[in-house]
């Protein structure tokens, strides 16, 4: 008892009420004495002035058995019950359906515990699985000394040292192991936990059937608690007022009699159903009252949220319309440029020809993976660095392809986006990246390269499950908040892969493709990146702690490199990061997590990169080597 639950200390006040031929005031002069606790003796148990006691002594613990917890939950209740300083109170044979009235009524956990004059103290719930067995009737587990069995006839046997020699005068009860017989019968739970059956002796043979006399002291005590309880008044009142109702209705009650007893055949036929759901329901009700801070919580906050998400909706809106109009701009720059783009491209045909034939050299220069993000102190300005980096999925397969794809991803993400959400994807970054696509895609037809098949059809479980659960309307700000960081990881991708096509083209003289079509391009993502980023931060102070709680967790288990929706092209994300020479690189991660690491892991300052992070990466690393090797 001081190593387990109820770890006594010196600070304790343990309580008895039990006549000392009993062994359960001896145990506890003995746990008094080695935690250094005081213990209070009174002369006797009177339920009426019971917690009177415990109040004036200042009790913190104390062990009761048997009928006490029903007599004293039969006392009127009483302002003070809660005004004590008791924190654990152990009980055999707490009546199942009383457990919960018991905690309730006074406010401090009661548990189970089982013991014998012969053998002392055996099984006790722990404190930890205390929440779950609540009602259930579970004796919980062997204490940390004692060793516990159930034989084929169920009989529950006891090893262990601190129990008794034997009786005097009689035949040793030990078997040749040392195992004690207690007589009664037991059973345990698919976690092992015990329960009691009845008696060995106490079996009632009734229609050739074994019945435990327990099953009938159970069927006793409730009629007891009943009938005590004023239940007789009660049914006399009820049964005046059947004859007043039926009164010349004779027929009528026949009729909804013979309909009760087809009720009840189905109850009867559906018991163990019935029994499940309602055991379900009690173990839901408990999980909810564990719970009920954090419920608490978000109703408080709630209002305070909607009202801040109203105040920011007009100047959400004009912040969209202003990148509405400066992609209205980029759109028409490219428009205006395109003629005379594809012009000088055709003029450049037979220098492009001539370098096609020169092998990947210059394509490697120019081919920047857009999906993914680049570190600037990988990449820095330098164009001779650029011309190392391999080609991309963004830029060589025809890029208003690969929009749709992003477009297939949010609403399978977002089922019924907000407004503000639809009205930036369909009206700003689907035509702006769509223009994008077609002229780079032209460019990437010119260089000699072929189009490559994008990936429209396949949507990872990952995705899937995240638009399950946006479904749900609490989930759904939950859902969105994780597109936005992942949107602004993406998009700073695109910000540093842009600047580096643009200064690696140009280094190579190309000073036209570099202006007319990359530049104005360039121009337009930051747009991007300041929608993602601007939602998540605002998006992210008005969550409630348990929906911050669950965007971390999720973040957590959905969170794998971008573009990389399966094994092959999490390998294609590991064989760029071997080609940039960045397997080891730490700081490499810490630049992809520095927008999530600011707002969902900000107490968490001395954690460089998220763990999740890292390991997405290596498994990326494993997966390309791995392929190599094959």
């Amino acid at each position: 008892m001081l190593t387990e639950h109820p770890h006594l200390t010196s600070d304790d006040v343990l309580l008895t009420a039990q006549p000392f031929h009993y062994v359960d005031p001896q145990w506890n002069v003995v746990a008094s004495l080695m935690a250094g606790a005081h213990l209070v003796v009174l002369d006797g148990f009177h339920p009426s002035t019971f917690w009177s006691k415990v109040r004036e002594h200042q009790v913190t613990y104390f062990y009761c058995l048997a009928s006490m917890p029903v007599l004293l939950l039969k006392m009127p209740a009483d302002p003070a019950d809660r005004d004590h300083r008791v924190r654990a109170v152990q009980c055999s044979a707490i009546p199942p359906a009383l457990h919960a009235a018991l905690e309730e009524r006074w406010g401090v956990p009661w548990t189970e515990a089982f013991g014998m004059t012969e053998t002392g103290a055996d099984i006790r719930v722990g404190f930890e699985e205390h929440g779950e067995l609540v009602g259930s009737g579970s004796l919980g587990r062997p204490a940390a000394h004692r060793e516990a069995r159930i034989d084929e006839a169920g009989q529950l046997w006891l090893r262990g040292p601190g129990m008794m020699q034997g009786y005097l005068g009689h035949p040793s009860p030990y078997d040749e192991d040392g195992w004690f017989p207690t007589g009664d019968l037991a059973r345990t739970d698919d976690a092992g936990r015990l329960y009691l059956a009845g008696r060995l002796k106490d079996m009632i043979r009734r229609s050739g059937e074994n019945v435990a006399a327990v099953e009938v002291e159970e069927v006793l005590g409730a009629l007891s608690f009943l009938l005590t309880g004023g239940g007789v008044a009660q049914l006399k009142t009820i049964a005046s007022e059947l004859n007043n109702a039926l009164e010349g209705r004779e027929d009528s009650a026949r009729s909804v009699l013979r309909q009760l007893d087809v009720f009840t055949e189905t109850l009867d036929d559906n018991k163990a159903d019935i029994v499940d759901a309602i055991e379900r329901l009690y173990q839901l009700a408990i999980s909810v009252r564990q719970q009920q801070g954090t419920i608490d919580d978000a109703l408080d906050e709630l209002p305070s949220a909607l009202r801040s998400l109203d105040r920011q909706r007009e100047d959400l809106v004009t912040m969209l319309q202003s990148l509405n109009e400066l992609g209205d701009v980029g759109v028409r720059v490219i428009e205006q440029s395109k003629d005379t783009t594809i012009e000088t491209i055709r003029q450049l045909q037979p220098v492009l020809t001539e370098l096609a034939n020169s092998g990947d050299a210059f394509v490697k220069s120019v081919n920047v993976a857009l999906t993914y993000p680049f570190v600037d102190e990988v990449v820095g300005r330098d164009p001779q660095v650029a011309r190392n980096l391999h080609m991309g999925d963004y830029t060589n397969l025809s890029v208003e392809l690969e929009v749709d794809r992003n477009v297939l991803e949010l609403t399978t993400m977002l089922p019924d986006p907000p407004e503000v959400d639809v009205f930036f994807y369909r009206d700003v970054w689907q035509p702006q990246e769509t223009q994008h696509g077609r002229i780079l895609d032209e460019l990437q037809v010119r260089l000699g390269r072929a189009h490559a098949d994008a990936d429209l059809d396949s949507i990872g479980t990952k995705l899937k499950v995240l638009g399950a659960l946006a479904h749900i309307g609490a989930f759904q700000d939950v859902v969105r908040m994780l597109y936005y960081v992942t949107g602004m990881a993406t998009e700073r991708s695109a910000v540093l892969a842009y600047n580096l096509l643009h200064d690696g083209v140009r280094e190579l003289g190309e000073t036209a493709v570099a202006d007319t079509v990359i530049a104005p391009i360039k121009r337009q993502e930051p747009g991007h990146y300041a929608f993602y980023q601007l939602s998540a931060r605002g998006l992210w102070g008005e969550l409630a702690p348990w929906q911050k709680w669950l965007v971390r967790l999720m973040r957590r288990l959905s969170f794998s490199p971008v573009g990389a929706n399966n094994p092959e092209q999490l390998a294609d994300f590991g064989d760029v990061m071997r080609t940039l020479h960045i397997d080891e690189d730490s700081d490499f991660a810490a630049q992809i997590a520095r927008v999530e690491m600011e707002l969902l892991w900000a107490r968490d300052r001395g954690l460089p990169v998220p763990p999740y992070v890292t390991a997405a990466f290596r498994e990326a690393l494993e997966l390309a080597r791995a392929r190599s090797a094959a």
